[in-house]
């Protein structure tokens, strides 16, 4: 085999490597894109979970906790641990004492989030792209 020869096969390997890498590039962003949104959808639902655990159980602690009591403590958790994006979404809370607040008797706290996406949701979907992350918690009056 010649110089030229060989030259050429080297040319042609690196040739077929930058095609086979420009065709693989888009689907390794994808598989990123998608790594990062779901583990950040995840934490997020982790978050709102851990807020409604934690109000339900100050709110049972007392039966003098209000409402608003209640509302506050979630919305002091969420502000510096939910990854926003820069998005201003803030959890929404509802709170029922469906037999009211005398030992015994549940308390439930329901958390509510609309989780935006970074960038795959709205490729996949471009029109205002969202997530409803719930978590509902119950837990008995001492």
């Amino acid at each position: 085999m010649k110089i030229n020869d060989r030259i050429r096969n080297i040319k042609s390997t690196k040739a077929v490597a930058a095609v086979e890498f420009a065709l693989m590039l888009p689907i390794l962003l994808i598989i990123l894109f998608a790594t990062v949104e779901l583990s950040t959808l995840l934490y997020d639902k982790t978050i709102i979970t851990n807020a409604g655990r934690d109000a339900t159980r100050v709110g049972i602690i007392s039966s003098a906790t209000t409402d608003a009591d209640i509302k506050a403590y979630v919305q002091n958790y969420c502000l510096n641990r939910l990854i926003t994006f820069g998005g201003a979404t803030s959890p929404t809370v509802t709170i029922s004492r469906p037999l009211g607040s005398n030992s015994g008797n549940p308390l439930i706290v329901t958390v509510n989030y609309q989780f935006t996406g970074l960038v795959l949701g709205q490729i996949i979907q471009p029109q205002n792209w969202t997530q409803m992350l719930s978590s509902t918690t119950t837990m008995n009056y001492e």
